[in-house]
């Protein structure tokens, strides 16, 4: 990695590719320049579902909210049988505060991905906004099944 900046953070953005210098970004909680490098590389490669969905991920943290949702509607449309879009939109409607949406979101993602522990999670949470507790107790059940030594399947339940 490059040496830090004139204010002490890791320069990000001078070497790798975008999708990597907006993990590292991510991972260092500057949600908005990652946003900045994936937009630019979705300039270039507009139709990457994966870009779409790391573009919504980060907006998610801003709290664009609508702006995450439009991405993962773009992901969605680019490749409908992938779960990680639909999860994603499950959980910005949520924030959106559009529980029946969100629930259909989460059900496509765990009809998509039943064995992946986080869809299951992500369909708890929904059900729970959606005040069905025994259904999202259930959904966290499946994912403590699914990944017992994963914290997060523990706190959705």
């Amino acid at each position: 990695m490059s040496p830090p900046d004139e204010l002490g953070r890791p320069d990000t953005g001078s070497t790798g590719n975008p999708r990597d210098r907006a993990h590292m970004l991510f991972d260092i909680r500057r949600y908005e320049d990652a946003a900045t490098v994936l937009r630019e590389a979705l300039l270039v490669d507009p139709d990457d579902w994966r870009l779409q969905c790391e573009l919504a991920r980060c907006l998610l943290n801003t709290q664009d909210y609508e702006g995450g949702l439009a991405a993962t509607e773009r992901a969605i449309t680019l490749s409908p049988e992938n779960e990680w879009p639909w999860r994603l939109r499950a959980l910005l409607l949520a924030r959106l505060r559009r529980p029946a949406e969100a629930v259909q979101a989460s059900t496509r993602a765990v009809q998509l991905a039943p064995t992946l522990a986080d869809t299951h999670v992500v369909h708890s949470q929904t059900l729970r906004l959606h005040r069905r507790p025994q259904d999202a107790r259930l959904a966290a059940g499946h994912a403590i099944q699914l990944a017992p030594q994963d914290p997060a399947t523990h706190e959705a339940y």
